[in-house]
């Protein structure tokens, strides 16, 4: 499992490599909430790693995706030789991602005279 925190920038590390059947590839994260039912795609660059045939490291600034909130993801991590997600994706890596932090929540409670929330 991935642990990334929300308000962070995270670095991330992947075996892509392994799998990877492109050469000069793009690769795609894609990040599926069972919650809510929907995915997120952050496209990977920038490559970091001191040895690319072992790992690739990636930095991730998953405070910049609103639709991201704490929880677990099943995440994919998708190789194309294009530059959009729709272009040609087979999958090199998949598992699971969770975003850990504090999100603010608004309590409202109601009642017949008035409505009051706290923060």
């Amino acid at each position: 499992m991935i642990y990334l925190e929300k308000e962070e920038l995270n670095s991330v590390v992947f075996t892509l490599n392994e799998k990877t059947t492109l050469t000069n590839a793009n690769y795609f994260l894609s990040l599926y909430s069972e919650g809510n039912n929907t995915d997120t795609i952050l496209r990977l660059s920038g490559d970091t790693s001191n040895n690319k045939n072992r790992y690739n490291q990636f930095s991730l600034d998953i405070s910049l995706e609103e639709e991201l909130g704490v929880g677990e993801y099943d995440y994919r991590v998708y190789e194309t030789t294009g530059t959009t997600y729709t272009e040609g994706l087979s999958i090199v890596e998949s598992g699971k991602v969770k975003i850990e932090g504090v999100e603010e929540t608004s309590t409202t409670y109601n009642n017949n005279n008035n409505e009051y929330t706290f923060n």
